[in-house]
């Protein structure tokens, strides 16, 4: 997931990438200009992922995927 999560494109509005995150089936927990955390079950467990968010406020792109 962290790759794909990674390799996803900018995004013009903070709100596009939330959705967009929502799209691929992952619960946004919380969503700033720094940082989004999604979480999703895998075999059973729950797993969060920080998204690192960098750019600029109309182009923003993931820069890190880290697990909480």
């Amino acid at each position: 997931m962290k790759e794909k999560l990674e390799s996803l494109s900018w995004f013009g509005r903070l709100e596009d990438l939330t959705e967009e995150l929502e799209d691929m089936g992952l619960e946004v927990l919380e969503a700033n200009c720094e940082y989004v955390v999604v979480g999703y079950e895998e075999d059973g467990d729950d797993i969060q992922l920080i998204l690192h968010l960098g750019g600029t406020a109309r182009t923003i792109i993931i820069t890190n995927v880290e697990e909480a």
